[in-house]
């Protein structure tokens, strides 16, 4: 330190290692008794430190590992019994069941207009009836008003399809109150139909080309531009249905 206060050397660890280097020199013996010693203890207990730190990682790897296959197990019966609850069915038919609950109070609360273009079919009278869905309007295309105007229950009338049938695929959906169709044959339809009644009417079937089928709260499939339908008379309360079929040049 000296040598260095004086301003032989750069740095104080310069001037200690060149007097290290000339001690060793004229003593050698320094070397044995105190390099060799304290690098034995010091290694020692380094080992010792290295083999408990080594140990306690090896400890917290094993524990993070376990966490995490008990997570994972966990995860994976939770997901089964997701699975098993959505492929039983009574958990879809009791789904589907109050899903057309919820329809039935939301069409009891939609007001419909009166369609003038098919009072041919309702006894001159024009039905209440509504379009949901693409539609064709005096030669423009596009989604029909209805849609935009009713958008929680046009997504739930397409939600129970999806749960009837996910891969029918369809265009329009026609809802109809008290609509007393004459015999006809559908003329812009292409292909199967479905249709679903609503309410606390009697009687009222659906005929088709003679056969009389209760769809009061039941699907039917049928393709009605092939086959001659009609709704039969019913009594006491409102009759609603829902038609999800595939209108033409779409």
């Amino acid at each position: 330190m000296s040598e260095f206060k004086k301003g032989r050397y750069v740095s104080p660890s310069q001037a200690i290692a060149v007097s290290y280097s000339e001690t060793l020199k004229k003593f050698p013996g320094c070397k044995r008794v105190f390099g060799k010693r304290k690098s034995k203890k010091n290694d020692g207990k380094r080992g010792s430190k290295s083999r408990i730190r080594s140990r306690s990682r090896s400890k917290s790897r094993i524990r993070s590992r376990s966490k995490s296959r008990s997570r994972s197990k966990s995860r994976s019966k939770t997901r089964s019994k997701e699975n098993r609850s959505r492929k039983s069915p009574s958990s879809s038919s009791s789904s589907l069941s109050s899903l057309k609950k919820e329809i039935f109070e939301l069409l009891k609360q939609t007001k419909y207009t009166k369609s003038s273009r098919r009072k041919n079919i309702n006894k001159n009278v024009p039905p209440q009836t509504m379009i949901m869905g693409y539609r064709t309007w005096f030669g423009n295309h596009g989604l029909a008003a209805a849609s935009l105007k009713y958008p929680y229950l046009y997504k739930k009338l397409k939600e129970l399809m999806k749960k009837k049938d996910p891969n029918f695929k369809f265009t329009t959906i026609t809802l109809n109150k008290n609509f007393k169709c004459e015999p006809h044959r559908d003329g812009e339809n292409v292909g199967v139909s479905y249709i679903i009644g609503f309410g606390d009417y009697k009687k009222g079937e659906l005929n088709v080309e003679g056969k009389k089928i209760d769809i009061n709260n039941k699907f039917y499939k049928f393709n009605g531009s092939l086959k001659t339908h009609f709704v039969e008379p019913w009594t006491s309360g409102d009759r609603y249905t829902i038609v999800y079929y595939n209108r033409k040049n779409w």
